[in-house]
């Protein structure tokens, strides 16, 4: 029916008349086309209605921008890639060495005698071992699959069409 949004009664009356005037058997227009024009109308007619008693209703129901702004300078919204949390790349760890270095506090002992004591106790820094326990692993960082490494995914609503042709 090719009508601006917000639609009112009076737009959608003229608007059948006009097409109905061109498109009716009687006028040796199509049949089938003068079908569809009666079952667009009969179609648009209550949600026409609701929305001009209602009119409030139906402003933000589209990501919160009024539908007949879509398309209209408007970008889609880009939510970030549940994969990579929106970095675009995400780490793997590949191999876990154990390393270990001498204790220097204690010269790999494990025993630490303080200058104010004559009494040897454990070291607090290897924990009485002699050495310092620690892990290297190495990560490769790998590019995600998901959103090709842009960190956005773009969302695409075939449904939602404003100043759809009937």
């Amino acid at each position: 029916m090719q009508l601006d949004y917000p639609p009112t009664l009076e737009k959608l009356d003229a608007r059948r008349r006009e097409l109905v005037k061109i498109h009716h058997p009687d006028k040796g227009g199509d049949r089938l086309m003068f079908q569809q024009v009666q079952d667009a109308y009969t179609a648009l007619k209550p949600a026409v209605q609701e929305h001009g008693q209602n009119e409030r209703l139906y402003d933000d129901f589209i990501e919160g921008r009024h539908p007949s702004t879509l398309g209209r300078g408007f970008s889609p919204p880009m939510p970030k890639c549940l994969t990579c949390e929106g970095k675009g790349f995400h780490f793997v760890p590949r191999t876990t060495t154990d390393l270990s270095h001498h204790c220097e506090r204690c010269k790999s002992t494990g025993d630490f005698q303080p200058w104010w004591d004559i009494r040897v106790r454990a070291c607090k820094f290897c924990v009485g071992l002699g050495y310092i326990p620690q892990k290297l692993t190495t990560q490769v960082k790998v590019i995600c699959r998901s959103c090709e490494g842009e960190g956005e995914m773009y969302i695409s609503n075939p449904i939602i069409q404003v100043n759809t042709v009937v």
